[in-house]
């Protein structure tokens, strides 16, 4: 008991914890469908999802570190970043769609060529 109690973590380390798992995850190798699917994956697994301005600013860190200035996505991040601050779309909401409308595209996409 007395080793149970020495390892027991309140709510605030286990909060903690979840945002530092979620600051683990990055983009390797320009492949944003492996990183969304650990990012959706660990939000899920959270106990309190952070705000969204947080969750925004990983996100944005993200691609500004790791995405290469020669990726198909690159361009359509750049749109979404020139958009203006009160813009409904520049938001984490609205950027996490964006990039999951891109993996859909490219699994629409690999689905067709295969059909053919």
């Amino acid at each position: 008991m007395m080793v149970h109690r020495f390892f027991a973590m309140n709510e605030k380390d286990k909060q903690m914890t979840d945002t530092a798992r979620l600051h683990k995850i990055t983009l390797q190798n320009g492949d944003i469908q492996q990183f969304i699917y650990k990012w959706d994956e660990m939000l899920s697994l959270m106990t309190r999802r952070p705000p969204d301005d947080d969750l925004m600013n990983l996100f944005v860190l993200q691609f500004d570190v790791h995405l290469a200035k020669n990726h198909e996505f690159y361009v359509e991040y750049l749109f979404w970043c020139n958009r203006p601050a009160a813009d409904v779309t520049r938001s984490y909401e609205g950027l996490w769609t964006l990039v999951h409308d891109l993996v859909r595209r490219k699994k629409d996409t690999n689905n067709r060529k295969e059909s053919l």
